[in-house]
């Protein structure tokens, strides 16, 4: 094997020189190439390092066995030199080795042989990182940033920020200064919590500053943050955003199941695992009784488990810019949120045909502006469900030595982290196969006067048990209890014998930490009472999970909207626990009712 060492993955200067290390004697030369977005062997691929980052197989299958095009050098030759490189321009360094018997490492991997990295000419300049529970970025070369976010207003937004100098250099302090008159003006505020408008004192402690709370009357307006360390600015507009809702749900499909698929124009039968993306419309939205397109004659769809309910959809798949609005989401009191476990792993461009990464995903990338948790800061209701939520927030904060479906607190499940912000799992998160789901009886201690606004009672929980159907443990489909389409025969795409389950807690054998979320309820100063504000309604059962272990929860408390997470596939369950279940969030944990009429659709209709 041969290692690439030497050099700061990222941002280069001028030249840079890598070394090749010979780790067991046997190399007889390498391969290597230093590619631009622009490959002229693949012209037809306009981003090719992003492409082949995504996809690092695609060397194999482009260049090899000989890799004609690329460098070559003996196993003496350990380091190769660049000049000459562009200036903010993005480069991929590629090698691979050969040993004496012609076998070359077929694995590519940006842990390994795959540098991707940008030339700067802003040598000495640091670099600046900003977050704040909507948005963070790090800026990957030194010089101005401006940064744009959209936020809701009435909403407390802490930001903060680092600095990350040249190598042999130090930050000596930071400054900032809110809506300044003028940015030219060296004068230094009045007070240190008073007067934003002027530039604050220079420190190696300011490092934080807090916007907001905004009236709704400035909606539309447009507040800027600057922040300066040592020669560096970075300016951060931020949009406010207040739209008083209107509606009462809308249902995102952040899903990758197959699409329709079409043989010289005709509908080809549904294949593969159960649900397609099609299925899944009907499973979910099908007003029932009507001509099932693509069925034989006469038949007729189901009703959705949503019929009757006030909904509009919206699919994320071809999105423009993949995310959805905070403006869009705002419209509406409730938002249903669903992303499967295997579309969360999805890692390409959002217009990608193929493999397009969800918006939950891309959301939650580094440097990404997270508008759903942007809705739920400012109050919104979120159900949040699907199997792949959690993972899709999380898997890009992996730590190195850590296994890719566990995430614990203090390492990648801290502040900032939707799953910690918002959902309120903040001891462990992890994916395990799990077949039942049981219920946590009793749930909840029969709390009042909770949620952000101090106004939600504790639902009638004893409702799912005495509900027409039996739900003190969800079970899978069976051929009985849920008969498949004509289209369909009951075998092993359509009866799964698992589903991926994300649960607090740990992998096994580490035992499981609790999940303990207790908030002041008393709002008078100088009291205090505390209370459980976090109900875990099913907990994970079967399969490997190291069950019982929760895995669908209700934040009630007072930091955020209310949100609802189930870390399964609600379709995965017999149908007439899946319409159960979500009556219950749906009635009594949101306060709503089914309803006759027609729900209206904004994404493209499928066959339902």
């Amino acid at each position: 094997a041969a290692s690439l060492t030497g050099g700061v993955p990222g941002v280069l200067h001028g030249n840079r020189t890598y070394f090749l290390q010979d780790e067991d004697g046997q190399i007889a030369k390498y391969k290597y190439r230093l590619f631009t977005q622009q490959n002229p062997d693949f012209p037809e691929i306009p981003d090719f390092i992003s492409f082949a980052l995504a996809n690092p197989d695609s060397f194999r299958s482009l260049y090899a066995p000989g890799f004609a095009s690329w460098d070559s050098v003996g196993a003496n030759v350990n380091s190769v030199t660049y000049t000459g490189l562009v200036p903010n321009q993005l480069y991929l360094f590629a090698i691979t080795v050969f040993d004496r018997a012609g076998h070359y490492d077929p694995v590519f991997s940006g842990s390994s042989n795959l540098l991707r990295f940008g030339v700067s000419d802003d040598i000495g300049k640091p670099t600046i990182c900003i977050s704040s529970p909507f948005f963070n970025y790090c800026s990957p070369f030194g010089g101005d940033i401006d940064l744009d976010y959209e936020v809701p207003t009435g909403a407390v937004i802490p930001v903060k920020w680092y600095a990350v100098p040249e190598q042999g250099v130090d930050i000596d302090g930071y400054r900032w200064v809110i809506d300044p008159r003028d940015t030219s003006d060296a004068r230094e505020r009045d007070h240190t919590n008073a007067d934003p408008n002027h530039w604050s004192a220079w420190s190696l402690t300011a490092t934080s500053a807090t916007l907001g709370p905004y009236p709704a009357s400035e909606a539309g307006n447009q507040h800027i943050l600057y922040i300066q360390a040592r020669d560096e600015v970075g300016n951060v507009r931020v949009t406010l955003t207040h739209v008083a809702p209107d509606r009462d749900i809308l249902v995102v499909d952040d899903t990758r199941l197959t699409p329709d698929q079409r043989n010289f124009g005709a509908l080809d039968p549904p294949r593969g695992p159960w649900p397609t993306a099609a299925e899944l419309d009907t499973f979910l939205y099908a007003r029932g009784g009507y001509p099932w397109q693509g069925y034989p004659a006469g038949t007729q769809s189901s009703p959705g488990i949503l019929n009757g309910y006030d909904f509009d959809t919206l699919g994320t798949r071809g999105i423009p810019g993949g995310v959805v609005p905070l403006s869009v989401l705002s419209r509406y009191r409730h938002v249903i949120w669903v992303t499967d476990d295997v579309g969360a792993t999805y890692t390409g461009s959002p217009a990608d045909p193929l493999t397009p990464i969800t918006s939950l995903r891309l959301m939650s990338l580094p440097g990404s502006y997270n508008s759903l948790g942007a809705y739920v800061a400012q109050g919104g209701s979120l159900w949040l469900s699907g199997g792949g939520a959690a993972y899709a927030t999380l898997v890009v904060w992996n730590q190195r030595n850590t296994p890719p479906d566990e995430w614990t607190y203090g390492q990648e499940l801290v502040p900032g982290r939707f799953m910690y912000d918002f959902s309120h799992w903040r001891s462990a998160v992890a994916v395990r196969p799990a077949r039942q789901a049981v219920l946590n009886d009793p749930v909840g201690r029969g709390w009042s006067g909770q949620g952000i606004n101090r106004n939600l009672t504790q639902p009638n929980y004893g409702k799912l048990v005495s509900m027409q159907v039996s739900m003190q443990v969800l079970n899978p489909r069976s051929c009985a209890t849920d008969p498949p389409s004509p289209l369909r025969i009951c075998n092993s795409f359509y009866l799964l014998s698992s589903y991926t389950a994300e649960y607090i807690g740990r992998l096994p054998p580490s035992s499981s930490p609790p999940n303990q979320v207790v908030e002041d309820t008393d709002p008078r100063s100088n009291h205090e009472t505390l209370e459980s504000t976090l109900d875990t309604l099913y907990l994970a059962t079967g399969g490997s999970v190291p069950g019982p272990v929760p895995v669908m929860t209700y934040y009630h408390g007072f930091e955020c909207g209310p949100v609802v997470f189930s870390g399964f596939p609600i379709w995965y369950f017999r149908r007439a626990q899946c319409a159960t279940l979500a009556d219950f969030v749906l009635q009594e944990i949101w306060g709503l009712s089914r309803r006759s009429g027609t729900a209206s659709a904004a994404v493209a209709s499928r066959r339902r």
